[in-house]
C-alpha cells in the first residue's frame, strides 16, 4: 500500500525498504506516488518510462534466500496498448543475476522468463484492468507458480536457486 505516502513524493526517498538499481533515491530513478489511479485507496506508483529507465526502483528483500517458501503478490495495471514488467534478483546486488522476469505485453499476451531456461510460461491477460499477479515459490524444489487474478497459470521449475529483491 501507498497511502501513508504524499502524492508527487519519491517512493525511495520517502522509504529506506525501497532503493534504486544505482542506489539513488530521489533522482529520476525513483518512481514518484501518484493519486491518479489506484487498485485501493487513493495513491499508487506508475512508471512511464521507455525501456531500461530511467525509473528502476528496487524492493531488497533483506538477503538472498535459498531454501522455505515465498509469496509475492502485487497489483498491476497496464493500460492498453502500454507494456508492464518486472523481474526477481537472485543476489543482493543487482544486475548480478535475474532469477526471472515477468513481461506484460502491449498486446495482451505475457511471458515469464529467464537466461538460462527460456521462456518459462506465456499467456494472456487483461489490459487496462488492475490485475492480482501472484508468485508462489518454494525455493526447496525451485519450483514456481504463476497466479493471475487467482487463476493458476502454470507451474515451472527454475534453475536460479535463490531471491533477494524485487525490481
Amino acid at each position: 500500500s501507498f497511502e501513508s505516502y504524499s502524492n508527487g513524493s519519491y517512493l525511495a526517498q520517502s522509504n529506506s525498504k525501497w532503493t534504486t538499481w544505482k542506489n539513488k533515491p530521489g533522482t529520476t530513478e525513483d518512481v514518484k506516488i501518484t493519486n491518479v489511479k489506484s487498485h485501493s485507496g487513493k495513491n499508487s506508483i506508475y512508471f512511464a518510462s521507455a525501456t531500461g529507465g530511467p525509473t528502476d526502483v528496487i524492493l531488497p528483500f533483506g538477503g538472498q534466500y535459498s531454501t522455505g517458501n515465498f509469496h509475492l503478490s502485487l497489483w498491476m495495471l497496464v493500460e492498453t496498448g502500454k507494456v508492464g514488467y518486472f523481474n526477481l534478483q537472485a543476489t543482493p546486488v543487482a544486475g548480478t543475476t535475474w532469477n526471472m522476469d515477468l513481461d506484460l505485453n502491449e498486446d495482451g499476451t505475457y511471458n515469464l522468463l529467464n537466461t538460462v531456461d527460456g521462456n518459462l510460461l506465456s499467456g494472456t491477460y487483461t489490459q487496462n484492468k488492475w490485475i492480482n499477479v501472484e508468485l508462489k515459490i518454494n525455493l526447496n524444489t525451485s519450483t514456481y507458480e504463476l497466479l493471475i487474478d487467482g487463476t493458476s497459470q502454470g507451474t515451472f521449475s527454475n534453475s536460479f536457486p535463490s531471491i533477494a529483491s524485487l525490481d
